[in-house]
């Protein structure tokens, strides 16, 4: 019996989590008398009981208790690079000049799945100022092209770019 890709399991349990965090968010509303039934207390008590089912799944699967602090880790560095670069191509349009270092890169590639390179394109085309205009065909570089050449040279961006989403997304796949 073929098991399913650890990737896949680790959907289907964030979905299963999502679902029980729902549900037992509906319970806490229905039953539990000092929960405000207000957006504000659907919001606490269904991160009550999302914490609280992801701290038991410590005790049944924790490769899946580990692989959700990965994507925590992941998600909390693109919302900080999308706002980042949202700063930067707003301070630019505001300012009279023009400061933009615009740049095709080729960055060599460590994901080499299906998975793992549509959530790297997604992730870099979601981020302001950056484009992926294709992957070669072996799958071994990115062509990507930026408006703000960060570090002043294309090395500089590579090992950013690398160290950046490449890397947390490894880690998450992994």
């Amino acid at each position: 019996m073929r098991r399913k890709p650890f990737f896949k399991r680790s959907l289907v349990r964030f979905l299963i989590h999502m679902l029980l965090g729902f549900g037992l968010c509906s319970l806490a509303m229905n039953y539990i008398p000092f929960v405000p039934e207000t957006a504000g207390g659907a919001l606490l008590s269904f991160l009550t009981a999302f914490v609280a089912v992801w701290l038991l799944s410590y005790l049944v699967a924790k490769d899946y208790f580990y692989w959700f602090i990965q994507l925590f880790f992941l998600c909390k560095y693109f919302v900080k690079e999308f706002f980042r670069s949202n700063y930067i191509l707003s301070r630019e349009i505001m300012t009279p000049g023009l400061s933009l270092t615009p740049a095709v890169v080729k960055i060599p590639l460590e994901i080499h799945t299906d998975y793992g390179l549509m959530a790297l394109v997604s992730i870099s085309n979601l981020t302001p100022g950056t484009l992926v205009l294709g992957i070669s065909e072996d799958r071994k570089y990115l062509f990507l092209h930026t408006l703000y050449l960060e570090g002043g040279s294309v090395e500089a961006f590579k090992m950013g770019y690398k160290a950046g989403f490449e890397k947390r997304l490894i880690k998450l796949l992994a």
